[in-house]
């Protein structure tokens, strides 16, 4: 047994077991110094709640900023919406004027149209007046004068108005047998290319009716028209304008695309054959 008075400290540090224990002991004990005393403000905790309100006064103003802002964003897009509806009422404004103007403008175009059409009427109801005047009686047909005058002829077929001529027509004469006389006839048959004229184009100028009246020696000539059953509105409207010229015509319903005539006196030819 170790006696107190005889143990002394450094000794242990001779035995390497002892010496390694004490510095692990060292090593893993936490030194505790006495510290200075520190003096306590008394107003610390007044401060430190007052910091602790501005704080929460702080994060209220912060949470009130946002609000506001989210305010400003939602009447903002009202603000935009109601830009919106306004601009797009602005933009009907201006097209429903524009319809109406457009509405207006046709207005006067169909006026003016129905009033040019008033007066074709009025035009086409004198001139039918003019027509019936001197028209046929329904069932038959104006007869043929005798006369010496050449006849120019003129077929109507199809509605149109072809020229007896060269240009239209090819001719080839041949003799036959009539009434136990010998005559001569000559058949025209109207040419593949050759192109009538149309009613609307009667009173053209330079159309082929109005060139054919123009070279007329209506002294030594006078028009026979030949009408295809097809062909009546250009023939009353051919008889109008004849009628105006005093032109002297005569007519013959004829309904064969090919045209005989007989040749001889009397203007030069007779009236076509025709299988009626």
């Amino acid at each position: 047994m170790i006696r107190r008075s005889e143990f002394a400290f450094f000794e242990i540090f001779q035995d390497p077991v002892f010496t390694i224990i004490a510095l692990i002991l060292l090593a893993t004990t936490p030194m505790i110094f006495p510290a200075e005393p520190k003096n306590v403000d008394p107003r610390a905790p007044a401060l430190i709640d007052e910091v602790n309100s501005l704080n929460q006064e702080i994060h209220g103003m912060k949470s009130r900023q946002q609000e506001l802002r989210q305010e400003v964003d939602n009447r903002q897009a009202e603000s935009d919406q109601m830009e919106a509806r306004r601009q797009q009422a602005e933009a009907k404004r201006a097209q429903d004027a524009q319809s109406e103007k457009q509405q207006q403008d046709l207005q006067t175009q169909l006026q003016r149209e129905l009033e040019a059409k008033k007066r074709e009427v009025e035009k086409l109801r004198g001139e039918l007046g003019r027509v019936e005047v001197k028209g046929p009686v329904p069932g038959k047909f104006t007869p043929i004068k005798d006369s010496s005058k050449n006849i120019v002829w003129v077929q109507l077929t199809g509605n149109k108005l072809f020229p007896v001529d060269d240009a239209h027509y090819t001719a080839k004469i041949f003799r036959d047998v009539s009434g136990g006389n010998i005559v001569r006839k000559a058949t025209l048959e109207r040419k593949a290319n050759a192109a009538g004229e149309p009613l609307e184009d009667l009173d053209r100028p330079d159309g082929k009716f109005q060139n054919l009246i123009k070279k007329l020696n209506s002294q030594k000539e006078r028009v026979m028209l030949l009408v295809n059953k097809n062909s009546f509105p250009i023939f009353r409207k051919a008889r109008s304008i004849l009628d105006r010229q005093d032109i002297e015509y005569g007519w013959w319903p004829y309904n064969n695309n090919d045209i005989t005539l007989t040749m001889g006196g009397g203007g030069g030819h007779r009236p076509p054959s025709t299988s009626r």
